[in-house]
Parts: structure tokens; sequence; C-alpha cells
């Protein structure tokens, strides 16, 4: 088979013990299935750098690959979202998890519908049903002002 494949997997906030442990399970699974897996934690294994430096690096390995595995959780991960959306954009094949949610369309009302944030949005988390009515309003209010 010899199709190399991008492992995107949650990372921030999560001890590095775990990441590099799930990292290494998957990487295992799909080099006995032929693939040739590529973690992130290899793309970049330096310490305290800038989220930009990180995502930059993986989105260049990612779209070196035929595929992207997605591992459980990534819908609820704002690195694995842009994964999602590159692999999506370039028609890289998507590969999920065993028991993972493969459709975003399924967990869209996990983000915050102001921000389009996942779980980091601490500010509109506890409005995301009150988010969108929020802006509505807003630009209500700011068309009756211009129609004045």
């Amino acid at each position: 088979m010899n199709k190399s494949v991008y492992i995107s997997l949650p990372i921030t906030g999560i001890p590095h013990q775990y990441v590099k442990r799930k990292s290494d399970l998957i990487k295992k699974a799909l080099k006995q299935k032929g693939y040739i897996p590529i973690s992130p934690l290899e793309i970049s294994p330096e310490p305290d750098k800038p989220i930009s430096y990180y995502m930059g690096r993986d989105i260049m390995a990612l779209l070196e690959c035929q595929a992207v595995f997605f591992c459980r959780g990534w819908e609820k991960s704002n690195g694995c979202l842009l994964e999602y959306h590159a692999a999506q954009i370039y028609g890289l094949e998507l590969i999920f998890e065993e028991g993972t949610e493969k459709s975003l369309e399924k967990v869209q009302n996990a983000f915050c519908s102001h921000c389009g944030s996942a779980s980091v949005c601490n500010r509109h988390t506890q409005l995301r049903g009150g988010c969108q009515s929020l802006l509505s309003f807003t630009f209500k209010v700011e068309e009756a002002l211009w129609n004045k």
C-alpha cells in the first residue's frame, strides 16, 4: 500500500505522555495495515513554540500525505479541525478511529455559533444558544439605525 497517513490527534491541554502513547499506538496500527504514518509529534518535537509554529509545520506535513487519520476527540480540537478542513479542501482520504464522529455536520452544535471556536472558547461557551441570537439582534439594531 505505502500510502502516507498524517495522524490528527488532540494535543493542546493533554499531558504529553498520553499524547505520545496514543500517537505510538496509532502509528503501530497503521504500519500493520501497510500505511506510512506521520505523527505531528515527530514533525515538531521542539517544546514551547507558538501554536502558529506547530500548526504551520503540521499542515505542511499533512499536505504531503495521501490520507489523514482522525483520532477520537478530533471534533473538539481546534488544531484537528484545521487539519480536517485542509484535508477536505485538498481532497485527501479521511480515515476515522473506530467510534469517532465522522461527520462534521453532526458535531457543529459542539462549537460556539458566534466565533466558531471549539472547546477552547470560554467566553462564548456559556452563550452557545444565545450567541447567534445576540449577533442577529446586533445586526437588526445596526440596520434600524442605518434606515433612520
